[in-house]
């Protein structure tokens, strides 16, 4: 009698157990659910109130993933953001050969990596192009953008190797980017080292959850977020401060030698200034953008200061997008009014007037 007491007991236990893990599993999925219906509520809100935003969106919307297109003239070609990106066979941003040079226009030629090229904006909301379109107005100028993404500044300098002659430019602008500093290929090592410490689940649940739902996609982001926050991953500000002697040495040579080329061409010195979509006074960035500053006065060029576009516009977020870190058009906007302003200011078009 006493064993079939015990045995009840013990199946009731095990029954209590197992109800209250049911009730536990239950309860998240209907605060999963909930959330899910929340996000789903406030997606379509903002998409209605602000359908052309692309900074207050929970989800990206299936026009802005990328997709592949076959451009005459182009060799990879793809949509991104829905926006044209193409590539000629020098990875640039264009699909036919450069012009001749007319001496009755002036020229410049701009050189730099992915904020150059214009990741993520329209061709014509590039700085390149909006430097030509405001110099346009009272001048003969063309700007020609020379832009690759992911080059450092060896393989900038390479690019002024290769094109300085055959373009005949009467002024040459660098615009610089942080990751300038890193060796050719580092930030695709720091994009691998991103994946370091995982979210501990099922990958194919993962995957799903990501795709699939909103809430997904939500807790995946908020969770690399907090990583990066507590240094668990790296972003390639990590990577430059690492060796960051190392980094800034050769980036000082190669600043140098890019400008001799220029000038022993009978050209004036490279005007450069260091581009920043998220300023930040007083962040590693703030910092690396002053030494950068030094290294290219060092190497005699003509220096813009990005510390007033530091203190104007500072812990603005100026990114495309939560999903693509590169300027947006409002960065690429004041980028071109300082070099406009720097460009009159050193008398270079007077005999350019129209």
């Amino acid at each position: 009698m006493k064993k079939n007491i015990n045995t009840t007991d013990s199946i009731k236990t095990q029954l209590s157990i197992y109800f209250k893990l049911i009730l536990c599993i239950s309860s998240i999925g209907l605060v999963l659910i909930t959330f899910e219906l929340y996000l789903n509520v406030q997606q379509r809100f903002r998409s209605t109130k602000n359908s052309s935003s692309k900074t207050k969106k929970l989800i990206m919307p299936e026009e802005w993933k990328k997709r592949p297109v076959e451009i005459k003239g182009a060799r990879v070609a793809y949509y991104w953001h829905n926006i044209l990106h193409i590539f000629n066979n020098d990875n640039m941003r264009r699909t036919i050969p450069f012009p001749i040079k007319d001496d009755d226009i002036f020229r410049i030629m701009i050189i730099g990596d992915s904020l150059t090229y214009g990741t993520g904006v329209l061709q014509e909301m590039t700085y390149s192009k909006l430097i030509e379109k405001v110099l346009c107005e009272k001048y003969r100028v063309e700007t020609l953008n020379l832009g690759v993404c992911g080059n450092n500044s060896s393989q900038v300098l390479n690019v002024v190797n290769k094109f300085l002659i055959p373009l005949k430019p009467d002024l040459v602008i660098y615009g610089v980017c942080l990751n300038d500093f890193l060796e050719a290929n580092e930030g695709q090592k720091t994009n691998k080292r991103r994946f370091a410490y995982p979210i501990p689940l099922p990958k194919a649940l993962k995957s799903y959850m990501i795709e699939r739902t909103l809430s997904g996609k939500f807790f995946h982001k908020s969770y690399d977020d907090l990583l990066l926050r507590f240094g668990l991953r790296l972003n390639f500000i990590d990577d430059i401060l690492k060796d960051f002697n190392g980094y800034q040495r050769r980036f000082g040579e190669d600043v140098e030698q890019l400008n001799q080329l220029v000038i022993a061409r009978g050209l004036p010195p490279v005007i450069s200034m260091v581009l920043h979509q998220a300023p930040k006074l007083g962040a590693n960035g703030n910092w690396i953008s002053q030494i950068g500053e030094k290294l290219m006065t060092i190497a005699k060029m003509d220096v813009i200061s990005a510390q007033p576009y530091f203190e104007k516009y500072n812990e603005q977020v100026l990114r495309v997008s939560q999903w693509e870190g590169h300027p947006n058009e409002d960065a690429h906007q004041i980028f071109a009014e300082e070099f406009v302003k720097r460009i009159k200011k050193r008398g270079f078009l007077e005999d350019y007037r129209r």
